[in-house]
């Protein structure tokens, strides 16, 4: 008889758990998504660039109205920890230091992709679509162009639009507040 052997999905507890007791480095780059463990690739120059840049230009426009977590977890019970580069999320009180942010506590997400973009686009999307993440943004520096995917349903995001430099786009938590493509992308 042949053994068949099934893979074991680790919750968002146990990926905790595996940190506190050192099985996973502090400085380990690592995310729990759907259950897996997915070792994340060192950062590129143009994505450390986009980071840098982008990270200004939220904190200039948003940060008296949100939080801006830069690489950071979110949750996404049971069985994902994902850290995005960029979440903004409600001002707290207590500067989230009680729990990491949920699917609902998310205004915007964005991801900057160089290398990962296939991965962002095809694993991460999907995630954060059945979790419920209305406004997720893929800012392509490769292309530079910026992916906005919207309306999320268990199937995916149906809203998809490809944004170039010269175009406009407000985060749905700041409609009046439009970002140039082009700030983000790099052109």
């Amino acid at each position: 008889m042949a053994v068949r052997y099934e893979r074991r999905a680790i919750s968002v507890e146990e990926y905790h758990r595996m940190a506190d007791v050192g099985i996973l480095a502090p400085d380990e780059r690592v995310e729990l998504l759907d259950g897996e463990l997915v070792a994340v690739p060192p950062m590129g120059f143009p994505h450390g660039g986009a980071i840098g840049a982008i990270t200004r230009l939220l904190t200039s426009r948003f940060s008296e109205r949100a939080v801006i977590r830069v690489g950071l977890p979110i949750t996404i019970p049971p069985r994902s920890e994902p850290e995005p580069d960029f979440a903004l999320v409600p001002l707290d009180p207590k500067e989230w230091r009680d729990r990491h942010p949920a699917p609902d506590d998310v205004m915007l997400l964005i991801e900057v992709s160089d290398s990962s973009c296939d991965f962002d686009l095809r694993k991460k999307a999907p995630l954060y679509a059945r979790a419920g993440i209305r406004d997720f943004w893929v800012v392509d520096v490769v292309d530079r162009r910026l992916i906005v995917h919207r309306d999320p349903c268990a199937g995916g995001y149906p809203l998809t639009r490809m944004l170039r430099p010269h175009e406009m786009i407000a985060p749905l938590a700041f409609p009046d507040d439009a970002l140039n493509v082009a700030a983000l992308t790099g052109r």
